[in-house]
């Protein structure tokens, strides 16, 4: 018997799986390239203030995320192949110090946006979170610690930025031709066009892991966390703040 967690599927399964999820977010109307957040950016409709706050509300949603996700105990690992655990050491790394794309961490990247935008860094780190924000970090609280958790969180994951690029496409393009904003102060977007291809790819490469009855709720959770991100990004608009 194999000491490492075998592949129950094929990766043309898990492909298959993984698009079909992508048309399912889309017709629920979740992809986030097409949010009103994202056109309004790029259009250039969206005042600095609203793509200001946008940043505040993502930074507290990704600090909350890393400080979860590394703290996770490095059993979680065990039964994984070296392969696959290559996977959880490159993300970091290139989350952490933006050792791949050669840039700076992530949270970095967002900072210097923000600055270029006009929101300080104090600021930032001192901006509360608002309803959609608490929503979204309070299911990372619940899901986050739970060791069966692990593989398909991390395939949700995989789900949830399959949809950045996209949407950081549009993004740094409007502010590069609307607001003025540098290549180097949007690299924060422009990484992701190319991150999150790849670690949406690890998010099939890791549902191959996981046994073919937990897919259906695999499928139903990634949806439940982009209706949560979807809020997220929407609940900067005037719509959302004249609704609050």
């Amino acid at each position: 018997m194999s000491e490492f967690i075998e592949p129950v599927a094929t990766l043309d399964e898990a492909h298959e799986f993984m698009a079909e999820l992508r048309e399912a977010q889309k017709r629920e109307g979740l992809w986030l390239a097409y949010s009103p957040f994202s056109q309004r950016v790029f259009k250039g409709e969206a005042p600095r203030e609203e793509i200001g706050e946008w940043c505040k509300q993502f930074f507290l949603a990704l600090t909350h995320f890393h400080r979860g996700a590394h703290s996770r105990p490095r059993t979680r690992l065990t039964g994984l192949r070296p392969e696959y655990k290559k996977f959880f050491w490159e993300n970091r790394i290139e989350e952490e110090y933006g050792a791949l794309s050669n840039t700076a961490g992530h949270v970095e990247l967002l900072l210097r946006v923000a600055e270029a935008l006009g929101v300080s860094r104090i600021d930032m780190v001192t901006a509360k979170p608002n309803a959609a924000t608490r929503a979204v970090m309070d299911r990372a609280s619940r899901t986050l610690p739970d060791p069966d958790d692990f593989l398909p969180g991390s395939v949700v994951t995989g789900a949830l930025e399959a949809m950045n690029p996209e949407a950081s496409t549009a993004i740094s393009q409007g502010l590069m031709k609307h607001y003025g904003i540098s290549e180097r102060d949007a690299q924060f977007f422009t990484v992701h066009i190319y991150a999150d291809a790849e670690h949406a790819e690890v998010g099939a490469q890791l549902l191959r892991l996981v046994p073919k009855e937990r897919w259906p709720a695999i499928k139903d959770q990634a949806l439940e966390a982009s209706r949560g991100f979807y809020a997220m990004w929407a609940s900067v608009t005037p719509q959302a703040q004249q609704a609050a």
